[in-house]
């Protein structure tokens, strides 16, 4: 913008002998740079991170890098402590689970990655869990999208089998059509089955409702999960995915079909199905407690008035880190997920930090931890927030 500005005042110049008018001053601006978003995207998503798991080796050193590029563009730290670093107090639990399941006195005992992944939902070395499944569709319940999967029925102690995604996959007049919905995000599921009193969940999996695909599903969850380190007012005792064929197999036992059911879940007047079959989990988890980081930088802004008002920019910084090899490969370096987000926050600080015209409100830039084990960093700062929401 400035050498455009330039040439066109030399031109003018050269074309008249009157003096031109002083021109008015025009802030510069400056796009974030490539190179520079390219450089820490191959930082961050290098094998020497380790996939960048938190309280691990490699998510450390994320942590410190991004605090790093903070440091060196300028920004002020933005923790309550005059760093850039936020505690979060986190467990992890690393599963080892075994699960059987069926109809009467004919159990199966499903693979485990291959045909199911599960871990704890409460920090507990060891969990013993058994009950009855309910197939309770996309296990929604949203009074704006007049929807309600749940219909009153008591599914306290059951063992409730879910749908990822939402009713708009199937049709696009409801919800928000093909584009996913908080209430289609597994944490969501998660969360409602709590509030409603059951003992676990198993989520089935399809690559086109989750949208990746189940070589995702085993290397994420295989690995340790975390939780807040605080107690939690509900939860249920375990979580899961199951494939689909192996959900088609124990409901065609029962007389039922996975893929009938699928279609009565995207119709309003879907109601739980009791499937007749039984789930028992015996979990064990090597536990431990430990502390990770949101790495937190400010742009105070430049207005008197308007910079009590906070604008947040944010990207999680945290993957899988290590875990079943896939292709010969047990580093997840997560690239796209989620270090490109970060590269691109980095950028767009670095660009605005050289701006000559300074933003008149405050801009926050928190890179959270935990991501991938449900939002944790997220619901860490919302519970303890740097500046008022």
């Amino acid at each position: 913008m400035r050498s455009v500005t330039l040439v066109a005042a030399a031109a003018a110049a050269c074309a008249t002998t009157a003096p031109a008018p002083a021109p008015t001053p025009t802030a510069v601006t400056f796009a974030p740079s490539a190179a520079a978003m390219d450089a820490h995207l191959k930082y961050l998503a290098d094998d020497q991170l380790e996939g960048r798991a938190p309280a691990t080796r490699g998510g450390r050193l994320a942590v410190k890098y991004i605090a790093a590029q903070f440091e060196a563009m300028g920004l002020e730290p933005g923790a309550a402590d005059g760093s850039y670093f936020q505690p979060v107090a986190l467990v992890g639990m690393t599963p080892h689970p075994s699960l059987v399941w069926g109809r009467g006195g004919t159990p199966r005992a499903l693979k485990y990655l291959d045909d199911f992944v599960a871990w704890a939902e409460r920090p507990e070395s060891h969990i013993v869990a058994d009950g009855e499944v309910v197939f309770v569709g996309y296990g929604i319940e949203a009074a704006e999208w007049h929807w309600d999967d749940f219909k009153d029925t008591d599914v306290r102690g059951k063992v409730l089998l879910m749908l990822v995604n939402d009713p708009g996959l199937q049709d696009s007049t409801i919800f928000n059509g093909r584009a996913l919905t908080y209430y289609g995000r597994w944490t969501y599921k998660l969360e409602e089955a709590a509030r409603r009193g059951a003992v676990g969940a198993l989520l089935v999996h399809t690559t086109e409702s989750a949208t990746y695909g189940w070589d995702v599903v085993r290397g994420s969850w295989s690995v340790e999960q975390f939780k807040l380190d605080r107690p939690a007012a509900q939860s249920i005792a375990f979580a899961g995915w199951v494939t689909h064929d192996a959900a088609q197999a124990a409901l065609g036992q029962a007389g039922l079909s996975l893929d009938s059911l699928t279609r009565a879940a995207a119709r309003r007047d879907f109601r739980p199905v009791s499937t007749g079959l039984h789930v028992a989990l015996d979990l064990t988890s090597a536990v431990r407690h430990v502390q990770s980081e949101n790495v937190v930088a400010k742009l105070p802004g430049s207005d008197p008035t308007r910079s009590r008002e906070v604008v947040v920019f944010t990207a999680h910084w945290d993957h899988k880190g290590i875990g079943p090899a896939a292709n010969g490969d047990s580093i997840y370096n997560g690239a796209e997920d989620n270090a490109s987000g970060v590269a691109a926050m980095l950028g767009a600080a670095g660009a605005l930090m050289q701006s000559q015209s300074r933003p008149l409100r405050t801009l926050l830039f928190v890179a959270t931890t935990a991501e991938e084990s449900g939002l944790l960093g997220s619901e860490g700062y919302v519970r303890d927030p740097l500046v008022p929401l």
